[in-house]
């Protein structure tokens, strides 16, 4: 079975960000690490608000998928 993956990319100035979003069980990663390991707690919480409002509308589809994202450059 084929997984079908989307690709989303953004730039700003000199950062980038490319998010890839297939199907899975809600995990999250940025930069290859998992999002419980991301320091300090309000990063945390910042990063996974557009998650927890898709969590309000659908339970279901946010268990649904994996999300991983990729950022360099910025300050």
């Amino acid at each position: 079975m084929v997984t079908k993956t989307e690709i989303y990319f953004a730039t700003r100035k000199t950062a980038n960000a490319h998010v890839y979003i297939t199907k899975g069980d809600g995990k999250v990663r940025v930069n290859n690490v998992p999002i419980d390991m991301i320091e300090p707690l309000m990063a945390r919480e910042v990063i996974l608000t557009p998650l927890e409002i898709l969590r309000l509308h659908s339970e279901e589809l946010r268990n649904k998928i994996d999300v991983s994202v990729r950022v360099s450059g910025g300050g």
